[in-house]
């Protein structure tokens, strides 16, 4: 799959399927992190809401579980870490004429910020990330 960013071009993996098993076992790990956690403020209001509304209920496990995950949220937030930033990074091949081969955190790391370089946007992110999971 090739997405332009401005003038820049970005090659990324256009299905789940293309990638090796290490790639899709990251890949699912940032976006199963993504959705259960979150790494903004309206992903920390939600799971506060959903502990209050829980312990209401008498749900006290199930609040407390909640509450470990705003605690996450918050962690996440601190640190500026997007776990939905990080699986995009790993579906990334080339931007321009520069080749991503690893995985490990420095080379997500540079793609993370090469992305953000070159401008590619929140919108940006979340339609290649939809596109590739419907694939």
């Amino acid at each position: 799959m090739i997405t332009r960013v401005g003038k820049h071009i970005v090659e990324l993996y256009d299905s789940v399927e293309t990638l090796n098993i290490i790639r899709y076992q990251k890949f699912n790990k940032y976006l199963m992190l993504g959705n259960e956690v979150g790494s903004t403020v309206p992903d920390l209001d939600k799971r506060l809401l959903k502990a209050m509304q829980l312990v209401s209920q008498g749900m006290n496990e199930a609040g407390n579980k909640e509450l470990e995950n705003a605690r996450q949220t918050v962690f996440n937030i601190q640190n500026e870490f997007s776990p939905r930033q990080k699986a995009l990074a790993i579906l990334v091949k080339k931007i321009d004429k520069v080749q991503y081969k690893g995985i490990d955190s420095g080379e997500i790391d540079r793609v993370e910020k090469h992305l953000g370089v070159i401008g590619m946007t929140k919108e940006m992110m979340d339609r290649v990330l939809n596109d590739v999971k419907k694939k």
